[in-house]
């Protein structure tokens, strides 16, 4: 049984490109006291046109940032001792260059991570797919650049009251050159929904073995493995099992062709 193409969305503004209505949860958010918020990105599934493209954000508050990085550390480390998670020289010299990798990680690794996901109920997540059909005739490269901004424009929208939000994004030449308009775009969007001036930075980092871009690496490679694999929502199915694993810490999971596929209220595991 997968999920439908068609079905409830959540009461928010609609936006339209060409054939395209993608409705974004930018409303009712309610009052958010933070300070300030870190914003980690990654994408998954660029480089395959026949697969769903996928951008995740994993959001920290910054009081939160170095607790979750030692979490992230400490799994680093125990992997490391325990090498048999680690089962061949490429994969070992990889992890210990730039830490968990989900496309390179082999998959009692990529359980290990999981279990580091679930455990971190500080952090949220935010991810936006594509089938690719709703942005027919793009490069992927302005494919991207769109999910980018629908994303992190709801993103800033939702934590509008911080007094500052910095933006990471995994280092990507073919975006490098868009980080100033992306920026430009992100701050227009917190001028015109917040009460106070808040400071944004938009940045890109190489992955680390105690960056949070794992987590948004992980995220956005589970989502798009469920989407590949048809959105099955049976449980005997692995990719469904995985996402279900993570489904707790996902703020919403939206579709630019489906519509919402999980949110707080509405959630897989409960279908």
């Amino acid at each position: 049984m997968a999920v439908p193409k068609s079905g409830p969305r959540v009461q928010t503004h609609a936006a339209n490109r060409g054939n395209l209505c993608f409705e974004t949860p930018w409303v009712d958010f309610g009052e958010r006291k933070i300070e300030i918020v870190n914003v980690y990105c990654d994408e998954s599934g660029n480089g395959n046109g026949s697969k769903h493209l996928v951008i995740a954000a994993t959001v920290i508050e910054g009081r939160l940032d170095e607790e979750l990085r030692q979490r992230i550390n400490n799994a680093y480390a125990t992997a490391l001792i325990e090498g048999h998670l680690l089962d061949t020289e490429e994969r070992l010299s990889n992890f210990a260059n730039v830490g968990f990798h989900r496309s390179y990680d082999s998959p009692d690794l990529q359980a290990e991570f999981r279990a580091v996901i679930r455990s971190t109920q500080t952090a949220k997540h935010f991810v936006l797919a594509t089938d690719r059909t709703g942005l027919a005739g793009e490069s992927e490269v302005d494919q991207m650049k769109y999910l980018y901004l629908r994303l992190l424009s709801t993103v800033c929208a939702r934590y509008r009251d911080a007094r500052r939000v910095n933006i990471v994004l995994e280092r990507n030449d073919q975006l490098h050159d868009w980080l100033p308009e992306l920026t430009s775009r992100l701050k227009k969007t917190l001028t015109e929904l917040s009460r106070t001036e808040v400071d944004l930075s938009v940045a890109e980092h190489d992955k680390a073995p105690d960056s949070p871009l794992a987590i948004a690496d992980y995220m956005a490679g589970i989502a798009a493995a469920w989407l590949d694999a048809g959105a099955t929502i049976d449980r005997k199915t692995f990719t469904f099992r995985n996402l279900l694993e993570v489904e707790d810490s996902i703020s919403w999971f939206c579709s630019l062709e489906r519509g919402r596929l999980s949110s707080r209220r509405d959630r897989l595991a409960d279908r």
